[in-house]
């Protein structure tokens, strides 16, 4: 087992200023100083260079109205990574598997992927407001009320603060509740409008 290890030294010398997996670095025992170009490509093939750490992630989620707009909308703010319409904010235990034919009780929803150390939920939930006009549920049904949906207590905190600051449109229109099932909609209604774009 030694002499195939410092046959391997010799052959691609020392591996210190490349970046190989850990165990496959482990086996290359001290050698020469310097590799030729063929044999660097050879080793960063066997051994790529390892994955950016993922980014800090958080998830908000609002129903506003219809979904399609406020997708496009909030897939152009920076810091925002990932986009999902879907269903969600049912409040009958016997509902289940929504879709757009048959959407039950359920609101058309977005849930937003985000890197908080770029965008804060304050932000978006501030974005929420903006985007869109509070309607009253009287007037338009379960599918297309506005609520915003909170995944910690810190959200609460945040999504009660500035809804309380809107006077009615806030309190009484964008009701603030704990995210629950949400069921993603139809491929055909993902990223919609710039589809109709292209």
């Amino acid at each position: 087992m030694k002499s195939h290890l410092i046959a391997l030294s010799a052959m691609i010398g020392s591996a210190a200023s490349f970046a190989v997996r850990p165990n496959f670095a482990a086996a290359i025992t001290r050698g020469a100083s310097s590799l030729s170009m063929s044999t660097k490509a050879a080793v960063t093939t066997i051994c790529p260079l390892l994955p950016p750490p993922v980014e800090p992630s958080e998830t908000a989620e609002f129903a506003m109205d219809d979904f399609g707009g406020p997708q496009r909308d909030f897939d152009r703010v920076e810091g925002v990574f990932d986009t999902v319409v879907g269903y969600s904010g049912s409040k009958s235990p016997e509902t289940s598997n929504p879709t757009y034919q048959n959407i039950q009780d359920y609101a058309e929803s977005i849930r937003i992927h985000f890197n908080p150390e770029k965008v804060s939920y304050e932000e978006l939930v501030k974005m929420y407001f903006d985007l869109h006009t509070p309607g009253n549920p009287r007037w338009t049904g379960t599918q297309y009320r506005s609520a915003i949906f909170v995944h910690t207590e810190e959200q609460r905190e945040v999504a009660e603060r500035i809804a309380k600051s809107k006077g009615a449109l806030g309190a009484d229109f964008s009701p603030v509740e704990n995210a629950s099932d949400f069921y993603k909609a139809e491929d055909y209604h993902q990223k919609f409008l710039d589809k109709q774009m292209r």
